[in-house]
């Protein structure tokens, strides 16, 4: 059965109802935090701040907001409630492809350099175009180290954020001695700073719920030294083929193992100078409103072994925090999972990891994992840096991997991906025109840089077949420029939403 078109008031109702949020996905790294209004209501849902924005790396506005001021927001989707169509013996016929792409794909606002790879749902490559060509991704990257980093950590997996206190040294007096605190990170950069959320990602673990554990831990102690342990995750927070003026632009924030879900970039909005000060000093808010004073400055240290629990809160599993980082195209965020996930399988405590060292691993494990990397190159992990380049034939090979079920990590990935029209950084493209055709069909990430814009998704067609599509333009004529290029993407996703493509 042909899938019933979208009316005109259909999508009307759509654009009122999320007009609100914001995907401007206009400068490199682009990036906008919504939720997917077409799964049903669940617990789950991503609110890492009070409203969506998009750009380079950065996510909504007021990003030092207390996380229980935020607005009320669709549903995430939940890949377990609302899968992607099973794949069935395909009717899109390569030749049916090339007459209905012809004409998208020859806009001059793509320009020269242009690779496009489409498979079925089951994987069976039905067109293609460039696709084996090398092109610099942008943030479509990202694809490639979510499988990675849902394959290492395991999509359920939950962050720890520990607190230790350490025995008094000796000569200090005993039992009398100012306790010392250890807040040891665990990889948590969406920490909340008042109790936990388990409905929020952003937020899923709070720094006051820690601190209640803590204080009920020390008893009638009121006073405490503090120390704060990033050795799991140690290493540079930006990377030396960043642009200096990206931080203070809100492109993109600075890496590190803590943080909180309120300080993720926003455009426009300078990143914060330290999220590890800016974790630690919440959480001695959050201990004072609890009658513990903090005393002295809080210092870096690793925690001694032999120190005793006494508090713990975990994060959001990792595939939701996944979703975060690919709904708003958050570089910080897949920087700081993708190291984590390295230093979980080669575990080396307090030696700083480069970020040129996370991106050689996570090459290394898509090859383990079995995708042909050809001459494909890395220059980190999110596609901010220059130097990055894949092949269309490679991201649609990892999409592949996540609509065939091959790896259900990565199929809560996908499926978790910005929709057409009514998400993340698709909230505002599909809305007009012909692109009307995949709103609510077509899932992707997006990816902008100068002269570069791509998106790499899923789409149903109007025969209700799913295929998977990656498209790269990487030589876009600067006197058109990024919203004639993103215009002609939409127009090739719409093609394929359109097409029963039979012969």
């Amino acid at each position: 059965m042909r899938r019933s078109s979208l009316t005109a008031a259909g999508v009307a109702l759509a654009v009122a109802a999320y007009g609100t949020l914001d995907a401007f996905d206009m400068v490199p790294g682009v990036l906008t935090i919504d939720h997917d209004p077409s799964a049903p209501a669940i617990a789950r849902t991503v609110q890492p701040s009070d409203s969506a924005a998009g750009g380079a790396g950065g996510s909504g506005s007021s990003p030092g907001s207390s996380p229980s001021a935020v607005a009320p927001q669709p549903p995430v989707v939940d890949p377990s409630a609302a899968a992607l169509p099973a794949a069935r013996t395909s009717g899109v016929t390569t030749a049916g492809l090339a007459r209905a792409l012809g004409g998208p794909l020859a806009d001059p606002a793509l320009g020269p350099s242009v690779g496009l790879a489409v498979r079925t749902g089951a994987g069976g490559a039905v067109y293609g175009k460039g696709e084996g060509v090398e092109h610099t991704p942008a943030s479509s990257l990202k694809l490639l180290t979510a499988s990675v980093v849902v394959d290492t950590l395991g999509a359920d997996t939950r962050l720890p954020t520990t607190v230790v206190r350490s025995a008094p040294a000796a000569g200090t007096g005993g039992a009398t001695a100012t306790p010392t605190l250890t807040l040891v990170a665990g990889g948590d950069t969406l920490l909340g700073t008042g109790a936990s959320a388990p409905g929020r990602i952003a937020g899923h673990a709070g720094l006051q719920t820690l601190a209640d554990q803590v204080a009920k831990a020390l008893g009638t102690t009121k006073r405490v030294t503090l120390a704060v342990d990033t050795s799991l995750a140690a290493g540079p927070d930006y990377a030396p083929t960043w642009d200096p003026a990206f931080l203070a632009e809100g492109i993109v924030g600075k890496v590190a193992p803590i943080g909180l879900g309120t300080d993720l970039v926003a455009v426009g909005t300078p990143g914060v100078s330290d999220p590890v000060d800016r974790a630690s000093e919440a959480f001695v808010a959050a201990l004072a409103r609890r009658g513990v004073t903090v005393i002295g400055e809080v210092r870096r240290a690793t925690a001694p072994a032999g120190a005793t629990t006494v508090g713990s809160v975990e994060s959001a599993p990792v595939a939701d925090q996944l979703a975060v980082a690919l709904q708003r195209s958050d570089n910080a965020l897949t920087e700081a999972l993708a190291r984590l996930a390295y230093r979980r399988v080669t575990p080396a405590p307090g030696r700083a990891t480069s970020f040129a060292e996370v991106a050689t691993w996570v090459r290394g494990r898509l090859a383990a994992q079995g995708y042909d990397l050809a001459d494909a190159r890395m220059a980190d992990v999110c596609g901010l840096s220059p130097g990055s380049r894949v092949s269309a034939r490679l991201l649609a090979d990892a999409l592949v991997r996540g609509s065939t079920g091959a790896s259900p990590g990565l199929a809560r990935v996908v499926a978790d991906l910005p929709v057409a029209g009514l998400s993340g950084t698709l909230a505002e493209r599909f809305v007009s025109g012909g692109s009307v055709a995949a709103a609510g069909v077509a899932r992707a990430k997006t990816g902008t840089l100068t002269g570069v814009s791509s998106l790499a998704g899923t789409v149903v067609t109007a025969d209700g077949e799913l295929l998977v599509y990656a498209l790269l333009a990487d030589q876009v004529p600067s006197a058109t420029g990024t919203l004639a290029a993103r215009s002609a993407l939409d127009d090739v996703v719409a093609t394929l939403a359109r097409c029963g493509c039979r012969g």
